[in-house]
């Protein structure tokens, strides 16, 4: 007698994972769903961790510093990425790198040239950031002042500035701009465009 043949079942099915099976092509594009397209953060104070720095060029060949800050709180801002450029051109760019990372523990070229962090050390920091139109690329974010900080608290959320029209770019000469070039992206903006928060005084005075 012949066996009765068996074509499977919802239960157990061959087939019946097919539709919650990932992509068969290979690529991950889960996260393109819940994508909101919003590549920057709105401007106020962020808690931070120093991810890395590093000796580099920029597009016009100039020698520069560079730092990844990380955004830990608010949790809602958390993950994304922000960059701080310093040019190393002339004396007073020196004199302006310097005194932005001496309270980092950068006292000689050589803390320059070195792994920062050091291995297996956190640095934590509380960020200035602003936000701006950087012509064709639109809008960015600047990193305009950085200090310091013991790390994320329970407390620790970003302090809202008041809302400005979007600054044009000044072409600072120890920054550089989305696209590479010198200038432009860590500008300072116009007197009155940070609102007046007692916050900033107390975290930056």
């Amino acid at each position: 007698m012949t066996d009765k043949l068996d074509f499977g079942n919802a239960e157990n099915d061959g087939l019946s994972g097919f539709d919650t099976a990932t992509d068969t092509d290979g690529f991950d594009l889960e996260g393109f769903d819940s994508a909101t397209g919003e590549t920057t953060v709105p401007a106020g104070i962020y808690c931070c961790e120093i991810e890395r720095g590093e000796l580099t060029k920029t597009k016009g060949g100039k020698t520069a510093y560079r730092l990844l800050f990380r955004i830990l709180a608010p949790a809602k801002h958390a993950g994304f990425k922000l960059w701080r450029w310093f040019t190393l051109e002339d004396r007073p760019s020196m004199e302006r790198a310097k005194a932005a990372l001496a309270p980092f523990n950068f006292k000689t070229a050589s803390d320059l040239r070195a792994d920062y962090p050091p291995f297996g050390e956190k640095v934590y920091c509380k960020c200035l950031v602003t936000q701006k139109s950087d012509g064709p690329y639109g809008p960015s974010n600047d990193v305009q002042r950085f200090v310091p900080d013991k790390g994320p608290g329970e407390s620790d959320a970003a302090v809202p500035l008041p809302p400005k029209p979007l600054s044009k770019p000044t072409g600072n000469r120890f920054a550089v701009s989305l696209g590479g070039e010198e200038g432009g992206n860590s500008t300072a903006p116009p007197p009155g465009e940070l609102g007046s928060s007692p916050d900033l005084t107390a975290l930056f005075h």
